[in-house]
């Protein structure tokens, strides 16, 4: 289910090609990515203006730990933060931003997905506990706005070299490798209690 061969894409061309991507497919994303959780969201979701810079790029959930280096600043922890908080905002993000793909951590719920296969968007999964790794794959920190709602809530735009192994587990056919494995381990569970007569 799980494909062994990684994808690697520029994030810049993940507009076009969005729709290609499907459930156990591992995915490498090379260029500029949104970092946002709850309150950069929300704000996002409920402005009437729109931040050009971050029309058409993938957005990964996380409320990074940075602190300034001189004039610029460097992140100390990235991992992925659950992605189920923010569903509510996806949908006007996804219609103001064209956001290709989505990254973080446990994946969507109905409303989510729902809003992924209406706009032809994706949902990948990176490791939980893989901050450091994270930060490791972030060459440069482009931009901070929202800077009022302090470091973690903040929005960021960074640079990434092959920011991944990142596993597609909604696609924008409305399929989602969660369901499919956990109704699978259902299935399987069942045969093996009806084998003991239980």
């Amino acid at each position: 289910m799980v494909k062994s061969m990684g994808i690697f894409v520029d994030t810049r061309e993940l507009n076009k090609r969005s729709k290609e991507f499907a459930i156990g497919d591992i995915v490498y994303l090379n260029g500029d990515l949104v970092i946002a959780r709850d309150q950069a969201h929300k704000r996002l979701s409920e402005s009437s203006s729109i931040l050009n810079d971050i029309v058409g790029l993938p957005v990964y959930h996380c409320g990074p730990i940075a602190k300034l280096a001189g004039k610029k600043y460097v992140f100390l922890a990235a991992g992925p933060t659950t992605s189920v908080r923010m569903e509510g905002f996806i949908d006007a993000i996804l219609v103001k931003y064209h956001t290709p793909a989505f990254v973080g951590k446990g994946g969507f719920g109905d409303i989510g997905r729902a809003s992924l296969k209406k706009h032809g968007a994706f949902y990948c999964e990176l490791s939980g506990g893989a901050s450091a790794y994270a930060v490791s794959k972030i060459k440069k920190v482009n931009r901070m706005m929202f800077d009022d709602l302090g470091s973690a809530e903040a929005l960021w735009v960074v640079e990434v070299k092959d920011f991944g192994p990142l596993l597609v587990t909604q696609d924008s056919h409305g399929n989602d490798l969660r369901s499919k494995l956990s109704g699978k381990a259902r299935k399987d569970i069942d045969l093996i209690l009806g084998r003991y007569g239980l």
